[in-house]
């Protein structure tokens, strides 16, 4: 009886390990999948240099933005366009809303709350603003270099004119980072799926 009970566990296990095996293998899959995915949009996306000049610059929202990235924005536009656009500009601080707001010599400074509160929001009111004002090229900078490639092509599906998408660099902790790699994961995914502007 004994020596039935061994075989008849050493068996169970031996059936057992192609199930583990195969557990594994898929796993290793998704893994390696999602490696090659982040590495594209996530990790390694294709950023654009500042051009020479623009008709426009504009500053998406984000949680991580941060005043800093405004401030940034803000004295690029001096240089390189005529027409700054920032979104959700801290509506929960007015003051320091205002002050970014505020429009700068030779910059008309559009301040813009989306409806809805998205990159795609975002994307259709920045294509109003172009059609309204003739903008034919424009500089976007994103949240973060994990917002890039969304970004774009979220964008580049409302603005037919010329689309290049930059970042400030923003240090994140390490839990704001796993966050946004999720969150863009799905972000991204849910772009590839959907269609129109």
């Amino acid at each position: 009886r004994s020596t039935h009970c061994i075989s008849s566990a050493a068996s169970d296990v031996y059936k057992r390990q192609p199930v583990r095996r195969a557990i594994a293998v898929i796993a290793a899959i998704v893994v390696l999948a999602w490696c090659v995915f982040a590495s594209r949009f996530l990790w390694f996306p294709h950023v654009d240099k500042q051009p020479a000049h623009v008709d426009a610059i504009v500053q998406l929202g984000g949680p991580h933005g941060g005043v800093d990235t405004y401030e940034a924005t803000r004295n690029l536009a001096h240089n390189y366009t005529t027409n700054l656009v920032i979104s959700d500009p801290y509506t929960e601080k007015p003051d320091l809303g205002a002050r970014i707001c505020a429009p700068g010599p030779g910059v008309a400074v559009y301040c813009i709350h989306p409806d809805p509160s998205t990159t795609r929001g975002e994307a259709q009111a920045i294509e109003q603003l172009a059609e309204e004002h003739g903008w034919s090229h424009i500089m976007v900078y994103a949240t973060g270099k994990y917002h890039v490639a969304r970004a774009r092509m979220i964008i580049g599906r409302c603005y037919d004119g010329d689309l290049n998408v930059g970042y400030h660099k923003t240090p994140l902790s390490w839990k704001d980072t796993i966050w946004e790699w999720a969150y863009q994961t799905g972000g991204v995914a849910k772009v590839l799926v959907q269609r129109g502007c």
